[in-house]
């Protein structure tokens, strides 16, 4: 049985939030205090794209590898992280479900279990724009583009997210008991009831008290504020913040009609599938 527990999402759609929640989680069930940490998670909860995974796999530096040749040793790269943990281990990856450069993108054979969040795509231009610093119609226009791709640099191996609506269907379109799928917006509605689903898909049982206090340590105001006191690595020198405003809706204020159907027009039928299509367009 595989022993990674992919944490995939979209960027920008809550994967920063749920594994800082799991890091509080897992640390209180170890006994040690459950409460959230910034600096410590990318030991609790790696990142498939760090540059460590690929060290000896490549023939030279990352940031100056081919995407081919990165791609040719991902699979080996998430044996590796698998191999080398205790138990399961919860791994984010923005990556679609799919294959890129001629391989796959996840390797199947060391999964034990997925969650995936969808966030509506509407607040979640918003967010790209302010995290990468982009026009809006920029963020718009990646979100819609098939098959796109980051690329490999010093920080991190490029990943192969395909437009909004490919990535969101490359992992939801067939159910399996091994995936659970939640929506953003739910979690922020009802967080206690959305991590306990988590918890339970891993086969966790927390006392309530336990859970709540995983979850009240990795608030947003929580976070904020130790991004603010400490700094975060994952924030990119293009980004303010971080933890920007961590709330649904916000498109309404700030997108104009046009913008709203240049991001429903190309993704029609999956926000219609999430519940996000607008109310005008229903």
């Amino acid at each position: 049985m595989g022993k990674i527990v992919w944490l995939a999402s979209y960027p920008r759609s809550g994967n920063t939030w749920t594994r800082a929640v799991l890091q509080a989680l897992l640390a209180g069930l170890a006994g040690q205090q459950a409460a959230a940490d910034l600096k410590a998670l990318h030991h609790s909860t790696t990142w498939e794209a760090l540059p460590g995974w690929f060290e000896g796999l490549l023939r030279q530096p990352l940031e100056r590898s081919t995407k081919v040749e990165v791609a040719a040793v991902r699979m080996q790269a998430q044996q590796r992280f698998a191999e080398r943990a205790p138990g399961l281990v919860p791994v984010k990856t923005h990556q679609a479900f799919a294959r890129s450069q001629g391989y796959p993108t996840i390797n199947a054979k060391v999964t034990a279990a997925a969650i995936y969040l969808v966030r509506n795509p509407l607040d979640l231009v918003l967010s790209t724009a302010a995290h990468l610093n982009y026009p809006l119609e920029r963020a718009i226009a990646e979100l819609n583009r098939d098959g796109y791709e980051t690329y490999n640099q010093k920080g991190g191996a490029y990943e192969h997210y395909g437009s909004w609506r490919q990535h969101v269907t490359s992992w939801t379109a067939t159910p399996s008991p091994r995936l659970l799928v939640l929506r953003y917006e739910d979690l922020l509605a009802d967080p206690l009831a959305g991590f306990g689903r988590v918890a339970a898909h891993l086969g966790l049982k927390p006392p309530a008290d336990l859970l709540a206090q995983a979850v009240e340590s990795a608030s947003f105001q929580r976070l904020q504020a130790q991004e603010a006191a400490e700094g975060f690595v994952e924030r990119p020198a293009s980004a303010r913040v971080f933890f920007r405003e961590g709330r649904a809706g916000q498109w309404r204020d700030a997108l104009s009609p046009a913008q709203v159907e240049a991001v429903v027009a190309p993704n029609r039928a999956v926000m219609a599938r999430f519940g996000y299509l607008p109310d005008t367009q229903s």
